[in-house]
């Protein structure tokens, strides 16, 4: 993943995410325990409204 690919998918899983860490071409993320509809909701809003560059999640 590029760096641009990693910002946007950062900023989908903003709302449902505990922590976001970036290693290298890596995005681990922690998922928060006690979610929300409404964060849910924001997320898949997010997602379905981003201008997606091509993701290619190929090792």
């Amino acid at each position: 993943m590029n760096a641009a690919q990693i910002a946007q998918l950062a900023i989908i899983l903003a709302p449902i995410a505990k922590d976001i860490i970036v290693e290298g071409n890596k995005i681990i993320t922690t998922y928060r325990e006690n979610l929300t509809q409404e964060q849910i909701n924001k997320s898949l809003e997010l997602s379905k409204s981003a201008t997606w560059p091509e993701l290619d999640f190929k090792p």
